[in-house]
Parts: structure tokens; sequence; C-alpha cells
């Protein structure tokens, strides 16, 4: 007889769009698809070292997604959304919840040990030693960048207009 699925849910490195929506996903399509047992771990990693938990129900996680911030909460005091210039749009909270359903199937399935990532327009699963530890970067010409700039999105990077000097992305943001 095989031992019921128990899930342990925690958000770590800050508040950032989509938090409740991946949880309420998650939570969701772990209860319905698998009669699983969620957990919720208050305040990150903290939360799992203090012991401080609390269960996640169907119920519980309805109407979370109008929520700020994570009904778990957060290690971190400053808002993702805040350091990124705006509130979570539609798109961001959709995002959030497919990611958050996608993740809750892998975890079902048993696919440990792996990130769920968006690659060509799919959901796929990627193994963690295959990123973790290693920088991936934007380069300057990528056209995404240089929209993003033209509508002044802030990147934190003091002169990053003036090293795209002719680029691609510098044609579009003069």
């Amino acid at each position: 007889m095989s031992r019921p699925l128990r899930v342990g849910v925690l958000t770590g490195g800050g508040d950032a769009p989509g938090l409740n929506a991946v949880i309420r996903a998650v939570t969701k399509s772990l209860i319905l698809q698998h009669n699983a047992e969620v957990l919720g771990f208050e305040e990150g990693f903290m939360g799992m070292i203090e012991r401080r938990v609390r269960p996640l129900s169907y119920r519980g996680v309805s109407g979370i997604l109008t929520q700020g911030g994570t009904i778990l909460g957060a290690n971190s005091v400053i808002l993702g959304h805040v350091q990124r210039g705006g509130t979570p749009t539609p798109y961001d909270r959709t995002l959030a919840t497919v990611y958050g359903s996608y993740a809750a199937s892998m975890v079902a399935d048993g696919a440990h040990g792996r990130m769920a990532a968006l690659q060509e327009g799919h959901l796929t699963s990627i193994p963690l030693e295959e990123v973790a530890g290693k920088t991936r970067t934007v380069p300057l010409d990528a056209p995404m960048l240089a929209a993003a700039l033209a509508v002044g999105t802030s990147f934190g990077v003091p002169d990053l207009e003036s090293r795209l000097v002719g680029t691609e992305a510098s044609a579009k943001i003069s």
C-alpha cells in the first residue's frame, strides 16, 4: 500500500507577482488530482527551520489571488513588483498559475530535482544541475531588451544604455 502524498510549499527570495496564484494552483492541483495533503511553510525557509507550518486546503486557498504579498509570507522586505516597477498583470497571474500547476504535476509524478521552465513556448522540466549556480545573460542586442528599455524598464544597471551604443537595442531606444 502506497503512502499518501504529502507536499510542503514555501516561498523564498522575497515577494513577487503571482506567488499567491502559484500557491493556489499547486494546492488545488495536488488536492484534486492526487488527494494530497498540502502544508504551507510560513516566512520562507525560516518557517521550515522553525517548524511554522499550516495546512493548506482547497477552500483555504480560494480567493487569495487578489490579496497582496503571499499568504505564506516571504523573507524579504522589498516587494518584487515594486522592484520591477508595477503591480502584477493578469498575464503575470496566469503564467504563475500555469507554472504552479505544472510544478505540482512534476511533484506528483516524482520529478524531483527538476524545475519548471518555458522553452520555445512550451512548459518542460529541466534538471536543477543544468541551471544551479550558472548565470545566463541576455544578449545586449536582444529585441526584448530594446523594447523594455524603450518603455523605461529599469534593470538596475546604471550605465546599461551606454553599453548598448551601436547595437540594435540602442537604435530602438533613441
